[in-house]
């Protein structure tokens, strides 16, 4: 495995990376990425490769320290250096652990300062978000730059339409909350690896995502199985709780004035019959901050308005589904190969042993590692309902 680190030309705009060093000696090296969300890594370095002094030496602001980009070679996954840490052991030996998440990350960075009102398909809304807020603000202070958002294209996201608003909310948790709803990804990748095109080596792609489901409930795609019957696990844990889950959310949105009562929403979970009595669990959703007047100060109509914090409340039930727990060690080497048969973000069918339980689950996460046993490639799954 190796390592690439790239010093940007301004750590401003982080403009014309340049590689710099090329780590490909080291204790470890742990890579994640996941399916919605940033990923990370983690390495250990020791402390007589100069590689990561020279680093530190050579920059004076241990801010342009932490803007280090780190590729994997022959990997699209960007990650951003933050943390360099010594430790030092008279057993053990003296070592650097360098730290970072990947460039999703980076969306973390901006906040939805101004209230900011979607509706329609979910593609153009995330967009506009971003837009606002990351890629083209009217404030240039607040401009990512290099940051391009590419329009999805798949038939599913585009049929997704949604209403909502945000005020205040982290940008990054926003597109994570709605991407939950729907079980959509996303991603931030170089554009360099789609292009080829050294031109845009420094451009950055937001792009949605969604998996494929390889699972028993499709005939499109060929299943992917992890079972004991295939040898593909060596042991699993498998739990079950609805202590968490609730089934209904009252969302309370504006205040109509002294003396009335706030616009309010009933909203339950799809699909669940007979939401009464022992199998109705409550939810109260505070949701003042969602209001009628738009941006432009016009209006939006009342059946605007309840889509609005019909969403709201979406988003929160989403926060208190069951849970469905898989813990166990999955063979990615068998039958089955990540990246060949499946697919960070894939659908798969997860069967377990003497149970006969049978489970669609999501590969939310995957982990490579390299040390002094090798190379390895670990997928986490999560139980879809």
């Amino acid at each position: 495995m190796e390592l690439q680190i790239y010093k940007p030309s301004n750590f401003v705009t982080m403009n014309n990376p340049i590689l710099i060093s090329i780590i490909d000696k080291f204790k470890s090296v742990i890579w994640k990425e996941r399916y919605n969300g940033y990923g990370d890594f983690e390495l250990y370095v020791p402390v007589y490769d100069r590689q990561i002094i020279d680093l530190i030496k050579n920059n004076n602001s241990s801010f342009d320290i932490l803007n280090f980009l780190v590729d994997l070679k022959d990997n699209d996954s960007t990650m951003i250096v933050e943390d360099i840490r010594l430790e030092t052991s008279i057993e053990n030996g003296d070592y650097f652990i360098v730290t970072g998440r990947s460039m999703e990350s980076i969306l973390e960075r901006r906040c939805i300062l101004s209230k900011t009102t979607v509706k329609g398909n979910l593609n153009t809304c995330i967009k506009k978000l971003l837009n606002k807020h990351a890629i083209s603000p009217s404030d240039s202070n607040r401009k990512i730059n290099n940051l391009e958002y590419e329009d999805s294209t798949d038939n599913y996201i585009l049929g997704i339409t949604i209403s909502a608003q945000f005020t205040g909310d982290n940008l990054y948790d926003t597109i994570v909350s709605i991407c939950d709803v729907y079980g959509l990804g996303f991603e931030i990748k170089r554009k360099y690896y789609k292009t080829g095109n050294m031109s845009d080596f420094n451009t950055f792609v937001f792009r949605l995502i969604r998996g494929k489901d390889r699972s028993y409930d499709q005939s499109e795609n060929p299943y992917v199985i992890f079972s004991s019957d295939y040898g593909n696990i060596f042991s699993s844990n498998y739990k079950y709780s609805l202590s968490n889950q609730k089934t209904f959310a009252l969302v309370a949105g504006e205040d109509l004035g002294i003396g009335a009562n706030r616009r309010t929403k009933n909203v339950y979970i799809p699909n669940y019959s007979n939401n009464k009595n022992w199998r109705l669990k409550e939810l109260f959703v505070d949701a003042r901050d969602l209001q009628s007047e738009l941006e432009d100060g016009t209006q939006m109509s009342d059946e605007d308005y309840m889509a609005t914090l019909e969403e709201r409340g979406y988003e929160k039930l989403t926060e208190h589904i069951p849970t469905d727990e898989i813990e166990g060690e999955f063979d990615p080497n068998g039958n089955f190969k990540l990246d060949r048969d499946y697919f960070l973000g894939d659908l798969v069918q997860v069967e377990y042993p003497v149970t006969g339980i049978s489970k669609k689950s999501r590969i939310s996460e995957t982990i490579l590692c390299e040390d002094s046993n090798g190379i390895s490639y670990i997928p986490t799954i999560d139980v879809q309902e």
